[in-house]
């Protein structure tokens, strides 16, 4: 298995993590998966493009970095909306509500789309 078909797994896998988080109602662990599964979805491209891949959990950081091979102002916003729960989700003082939890669903499934679209495409063998 290629590297970026492995991040794009482990960034599925966090998907499905917030997704059963959140139909448990387990509102801050599905913010946090939901963020990462955006992080490695992002990673994937970068991979594919054969970039340096930064540690980090920024998001929109991620994005500059993708910004000369394509367009990254499609998923902008969802970056913004990931980025704050890489962190701030696994700590006490933050208690995300049933909304938060559906928007960073949705938005981590958005990124992992965009990039599965915008993927370069490699020839045949």
């Amino acid at each position: 298995m290629r590297k970026v078909d492995e991040w794009l797994a482990k960034a599925r896998e966090d998907l499905t993590v917030a997704q059963l988080s959140a139909a448990n109602k387990l509102w801050n662990p599905c913010c946090f998966h939901a963020q990462q599964c955006g992080e490695k979805g992002l990673k994937a491209l970068l991979e594919a493009h054969q970039m340096l891949i930064p540690r980090t959990h920024d998001l929109e950081q991620l994005l500059d970095e993708l910004e000369p091979m394509v367009d990254v102002n499609l998923i902008r916003d969802a970056a913004a909306l990931l980025s704050a729960y890489g962190v701030e989700a696994r700590y006490p003082g933050f208690n995300a509500e049933e909304s938060e939890a559906t928007a960073a669903v949705a938005e981590a499934n958005r990124v992992v789309d965009w990039v599965v679209s915008v993927l370069p495409r490699t020839p045949p063998a």
